[in-house]
């Protein structure tokens, strides 16, 4: 009995030995082929992502029309491959994954050009521009200005099918010219932009709207020998130290042209008071009176130059005396005659204006008098009115009228004068 039992645990242990081996080898199988599968699908997968379908599909990735979406391919679907050069054919060749190929080219205001596209397979063509900004460093633009599609059999060209169409740009900047094929992934296509009017060079500019920062349009320097030299045009340029577009572009003093051509300038100094200013000179000799001074030229003596003076209001020189005393300074004001000192004899009937008249003349910031206006005298102490009584208002040293005294300024114990140099009509100008 005791035999017989250890022989059938015996033989019971070698069962689930072999049963665990079994179970081994088929774990083993299993995980194999689980692994060799997973090949497969992964090897189908990466082929399926880099192989094109066997055609184009109608809709994009948003399930939008091919010709539908061409307002917005500009800014997602389209694919810049380069930028165009005015009158030179561009070659080019798309296929799968791109939709769409893009190229830019820089017009200016102006021009009028002409574009062509010959390709392999009908598509849609656009124009986009001028660019409105940029989205991670590409130009971004709004809806298409040219809506096309290469559809005609061409009469001549490299493709079997062509584009054209002209536009007359209206404001300079880059634009965008745009090719997809429909419903297939490949073709070959040709591209050329051609200007017909108002043709400018490529780095030309008509004004320094045109130019970036720190730029300015001036001229290129090429001469000819004969005209029309047309090699000779404005281009934006680097401003170097000390040159300059316009005042805004100087720190101190003003921009002023370097030579009679106008097409460099500079920032120079203004004149400070007491030097000379305008007149007729050259441009480069041209000097302009510092910010508060005014520019006083000599009584008639045309073309001669001017000297830097001062400028102020009566009420001015009435509030700060003491800064303006004995200084040369420029007022415009209303001149009027004071009260007049006459003499009082008794007139016969024969002669009714018998009585002599005198009376100072005052500069006011306001029309008529005023008793806080400055009393105008000369080096002679002859400027005023005289007269009889019935025509000193008509004898007066300045006509009672808007203008502009020049004169020291001289602050009195009680009142205060200017002791005029020279005057100016401003009525009359």
């Amino acid at each position: 009995t005791h035999y017989r039992s250890t022989r059938y645990k015996r033989l019971l242990a070698g069962l689930i030995t072999a049963l665990c081996g079994i179970v081994n080898i088929i774990l083993e199988i299993i995980m194999k082929n689980v692994f060799l599968v997973s090949l497969l699908l992964l090897g189908f997968g990466c082929s399926t992502e880099d192989s094109a379908p066997d055609s184009k599909p109608q809709g994009d990735p948003d399930s939008a029309l091919l010709d539908g979406k061409a307002d917005r391919l500009s800014n997602r679907y389209t694919t810049i491959v380069g930028e165009l050069e005015k009158g030179v054919w561009t070659n080019g060749y798309i296929d799968f994954p791109d939709w769409f190929h893009g190229h830019t080219i820089r017009l200016q205001a102006g021009e009028t050009m002409e574009f062509r596209l010959d390709a392999k397979a009908t598509g849609v063509v656009r124009l986009y521009g001028p660019a409105v900004g940029e989205r991670n460093g590409e130009p971004k633009f709004r809806r298409a200005l040219v809506r096309s599609w290469a559809s005609h059999h061409q009469k001549d060209g490299p493709g079997e099918v062509s584009a054209e169409f002209t536009v007359e740009v209206e404001e300079s900047g880059t634009y965008m010219v745009v090719y997809g094929p429909y419903y297939q992934w490949e073709s070959k296509y040709s591209l050329v932009a051609e200007c017909r009017a108002g043709c400018r060079q490529p780095d030309e500019c008509l004004s320094n709207d045109e130019c970036a920062t720190g730029e300015a349009c001036l001229d290129n320097g090429v001469r000819c020998v004969r005209a029309p030299c047309l090699v000779n045009y404005n281009t934006c340029q680097a401003m170097d130290d000390g040159s300059c577009n316009d005042d805004s572009d100087c720190s101190e003093g003003w921009c002023r042209a370097t030579d009679h051509t106008f097409t460099s300038k500079e920032c120079v100094p203004f004149s400070v008071e007491g030097e000379s200013c305008s007149g007729f000179a050259p441009p480069q000799y041209i000097n302009r009176c510092e910010p508060g001074l005014s520019c006083v030229f000599r009584p008639f003596v045309a073309d001669a130059p001017g000297t830097c003076r001062v400028s102020v209001t009566v009420k001015e020189l009435r509030t700060n005396p003491a800064k303006y005393a004995g200084k040369r300074v420029v007022v415009d004001g209303y001149v009027s005659a004071g009260l007049a000192a006459c003499t009082k004899i008794a007139c016969p009937q024969s002669d009714p204006c018998c009585n002599q008249c005198g009376a100072n003349q005052r500069l006011a910031d306001t029309p008529g008098y005023d008793r806080n206006g400055l009393t105008l005298t000369d080096s002679n102490g002859e400027f005023g009115c005289s007269g009889n009584e019935c025509n000193y208002q008509d004898n007066c040293s300045v006509e009672d009228s808007l203008t502009r005294i020049v004169g020291t300024f001289v602050k009195g114990p009680t009142n205060y004068t200017i002791e005029v140099q020279s005057t100016l009509n401003l009525e009359h100008l």
